[in-house]
């Protein structure tokens, strides 16, 4: 597997990048990815930058909209989908079922997840956002 600088997967960016994105440059090898949430990039390398409107999918950290914010790309959880849960129940039941969807191995986190890794910290740090004990 090739990876990008500090271990960024290649694979994450062949999988989301627009291929009309791809095509302007030789390789994705050596991006990172931005994680300020202000901010219209989301993959950069040196002054080469691949914005938001270059991915096939929203990028959930980048998203102010509680619909729009993706927090799960392998199955599907917006911090929306989340919030509704324990507004309808008191309680999510999230990070057991992605858990043991992991542990199935179900997950597909360097194709379909901007930042080419588990979800899991995410969910974890929308669930503090929204003050929830787990």
């Amino acid at each position: 597997m090739a990876l990008g600088a500090g271990g960024f997967p290649e694979i994450t960016l062949k999988s989301l990048v627009k291929i009309e994105v791809q095509k302007n440059f030789k390789s994705l090898s050596g991006f990172s990815f931005c994680p300020s949430r202000g901010c219209e990039v989301v993959y950069f390398r040196g002054e080469e930058t691949i914005e938001k409107n270059g991915l096939r999918v929203k990028v959930g950290l980048k998203e102010s909209s509680a619909k729009s914010r993706w927090l799960c790309y392998c199955f599907g959880y917006t911090l929306e989908r989340i919030q509704n849960e324990i507004q309808k129940t008191g309680k999510t039941t999230v990070l057991e079922e992605i858990t043991a969807k992991i542990k199935a191995k179900e997950c597909s986190c360097k194709t379909k997840n901007p930042q080419g890794r588990c979800c899991l910290g995410e969910i974890k740090k929308a669930l503090q956002e929204i003050s929830y004990e787990f």
